[in-house]
């Protein structure tokens, strides 16, 4: 979990970051929300599945984790308004918004980690889908029948984007 505060202009201040609670993820966010003094709004980006009403229906790197509308649990408990969505539309709208994609009405990001996840953006909103899945691609399955996730996963980590290159080239 990382996080930080950011102001009106998009500053990043005070970044935090901690190993990710597998056994209580709501409880571990609470904390970290009511420790940051003089915030009003909280925003939320995980790796899973969400829902627009704010539930989690699936988390990836948490197995264990129980549906749940985590969005209004924490608003609960920290009195907060809480924003709630996938990592990597939060990652593409930010690009869209702020970064690289600003000056381009449509933007897509591409997340490699431990699972791959790709934002969509069109018109500068965020775009999800019926069910909140648009742009999960990485359960797709490829050609020889193995999905994208699994391929980026075998390939394992790279320290810089030529690394990455070579890979790909050695195993098309």
């Amino acid at each position: 979990v990382a996080a930080g505060l950011v102001d009106q202009q998009g500053r990043v201040s005070q970044c935090l970051v901690f190993k990710t609670s597998k056994n209580n993820l709501a409880d571990q966010l609470t904390g970290i929300i009511l420790n940051f003094k003089g915030i009003i709004k909280v925003g939320i980006g995980l790796p899973g599945q969400i829902n627009s009403a704010g539930e989690v229906i699936h988390l990836v790197n948490i197995p264990k984790f129980r549906q749940i509308n985590l969005q209004k649990l924490l608003e609960r408990r920290t009195n907060k308004k809480i924003f709630l969505e996938n990592d990597a539309k939060c990652f593409a709208y930010a690009e869209a918004i702020k970064g690289a994609g600003r000056k381009y009405s449509n933007v897509a990001g591409l997340i490699l980690g431990t699972g791959v996840g790709v934002g969509l953006v069109q018109g500068k909103r965020i775009y999800r889908g019926a069910d909140g899945l648009a742009g999960e691609f990485g359960q797709f399955p490829m050609l020889d029948g193995k999905t994208l996730e699994k391929h980026v996963k075998s390939a394992g980590r790279f320290s810089n984007a030529s690394e990455a290159q070579k890979y790909f080239n050695e195993n098309r």
